[in-house]
């Protein structure tokens, strides 16, 4: 949370959500800050409706391909075939 990538899937709407990028991979801004949804609540007054706790342990890794799921294999194949295509000129 406080170092890495956070996503979240929604057991209510099955969609993933952010909780935290403190490495700027969804970020559109160049400003070096990471962002988390403790900060942006308290950034729009309402901090009140969540409580983020990390303490403890428990980790889930994930890999793209846990998140992108046939996503995933569909950009690699596409890739794959473009990496071979210059290969063969």
């Amino acid at each position: 949370y406080h170092h890495g990538v956070v996503l979240v899937r929604c057991p209510k709407c099955e969609n993933l959500h952010l909780i935290s990028d403190q490495l700027g991979y969804f970020s559109d801004k160049d400003d070096g800050k990471g962002w988390d949804i403790e900060t942006f609540m308290k950034e729009i007054g309402k901090e009140d409706n969540i409580k983020v706790f990390t303490e403890g342990t428990e980790v889930l890794e994930v890999t793209m391909s846990d998140i992108l799921g046939d996503k995933m294999n569909a950009i690699t194949e596409e890739y794959d075939s473009s990496i071979h295509k210059d290969e063969k000129k």
